[in-house]
């Protein structure tokens, strides 16, 4: 795959921080589709955390799961 196909572009900053960039159509697409998960996954955390918010417990398991899935995820 050449350069001019890849659908995201990667600039280094500094030594360690990098910035991506979507390119073309293909690249902004799929960071919407990558946003469409992940504000899914959201929605779904807030629907069962609201179904239990008095238990600490459960809002609190529920939330470290939900972090972890989303540093998989990420």
């Amino acid at each position: 795959m050449t350069d001019k196909d890849k659908p995201f572009v990667c600039y280094r900053q500094g030594r360690w921080a990098m910035k991506i960039m979507p390119r073309g159509g293909e690249g902004w697409r799929l960071t919407a589709m990558w946003m469409l998960f992940y504000a899914l996954l959201s929605g779904i955390y807030v629907w069962i955390v609201a179904g239990r918010p008095d238990d600490e417990t459960f809002v609190g398991q529920i939330t470290a799961g939900f972090i972890l899935v989303t540093a998989i995820w990420a």
